[in-house]
């Protein structure tokens, strides 16, 4: 039975692999987050599909910052603010949709929302629903906005940002609304939808990368039509910093982080280690390479667990654990040492 403990503590720690998705406990906005974005130059999207690599090493001009903060209304209704525009979101468990918004001359409710994406959502996920939504324009013209939404996670793979690291876990969010816009006067009673219609296309990519709850690059294309006839198109980009997530205080995604710390480490030999036997006590004297979890067990040859410690440590030198032996019933004792998934044992002797 003490086997069999000692056997399930050493697995405890074993590494995982993750295939990205987007789910709500990790990804999901939440009130009080204040995420600033920074307006970079537009760039092409890349391919679709598995294994793909994107290269955002060269994209590092910035126009300004775009902040955004979320936070609930009187109404305990979701919203976020920047700049230029206040949103109004319906989230659950396993959805987030888009309500309405109010900008300095439109406000906009939606009685069929806008489905922006479902929880989870993985690699080849697509959904297409209709939305439909009322307003006005300046105080004085109804507004009335209706099309269809189309998202899909349609490319997954590895992106290098502009330090030249390598972003695994890496899930693009394609996102296509085609709508419609008209406004009239209220007093017009002999207005139809067909008449005063203009119409608009965008075309959005988010690239979320695991352990990190908003995407960190953005692309967004808006094409403007009067009645089927070009107007105008407006391009921007975004980058998210991933130093700014460390302000969110997200614990879920933080540990996510470390585990892909650890799974990125795991097999190498990061710690330099020496062990001191000095008849009262086992000293394990080590430095690292990198940031680590170490998880190191006392036991006997029969596989009992005599002392168990654990700690998380940055890339360093001069650190030390040690264990009591004062109490040990003279015999074989093994420290096990698992350092982000790489076991290591030392024998020694209790006389």
């Amino acid at each position: 039975m003490r086997q069999l403990f000692l056997t399930s503590m050493l697995w405890v720690f074993c590494i995982q692999s993750y295939a990205q998705s987007l789910n709500y406990r990790t990804n999901a906005p939440r009130c009080g987050d204040i995420i600033k974005r920074h307006q970079i130059n537009y760039f092409y999207d890349g391919e679709e599909g598995r294994n793909v690599t994107w290269d955002f090493s060269n994209i590092n001009t910035t126009y300004g910052d775009v902040t955004t903060e979320y936070f609930y209304d009187k109404d305990s209704v979701l919203c976020s603010v920047d700049s230029k525009m206040i949103s109004k979101y319906q989230l659950s468990d396993d959805t987030l949709k888009l309500i309405g918004y109010k900008d300095r001359l439109n406000i906009m409710d939606y009685t069929e929302p806008v489905t922006l994406v479902t929880y989870p959502f993985a690699y080849g996920y697509s959904i297409t629903n209709n939305y439909d939504g009322t307003g006005m324009y300046c105080q004085r013209l109804v507004t009335k906005h209706k099309g269809t939404v189309i998202v899909e996670a349609n490319a997954e793979g590895c992106a290098i940002n502009a330090d030249g690291d390598t972003l695994r876990h890496v899930i693009r969010i394609h996102t296509i609304r085609t709508s419609s816009l008209c406004m009239y006067d209220p007093a017009d009673t002999l207005f139809a939808d067909s008449t005063h219609m203009k119409q608009e296309i965008q075309d959005i990519n988010q690239w979320y990368v695991r352990g990190y709850r908003y995407p960190l690059y953005e692309t967004k294309s808006t094409a403007y039509y009067d009645n089927m006839t070009p107007v105008s198109c407006v391009r921007t980009a975004y980058m998210y910093s991933p130093d700014d997530e460390k302000y969110l205080e997200d614990t879920e995604n933080k540990q996510i982080r470390e585990d892909i710390a650890r799974e990125n480490t795991a097999g190498k030999n990061i710690i330099h280690y020496t062990i001191t036997n000095n008849g009262t006590s086992v000293v394990l004297d080590y430095d690292l390479d990198a940031e680590a979890s170490i998880n190191a067990l006392l036991c006997n040859s029969r596989g009992m667990v005599y002392g168990r410690k654990k700690v998380h440590m940055a890339g360093g030198t001069g650190y030390q654990i040690s264990f009591d032996t004062v109490s040990l019933p003279r015999g074989e004792y093994i420290l096990y040492i698992n350092v982000n998934g790489k076991v290591y044992n030392e024998k020694f002797c209790k006389y």
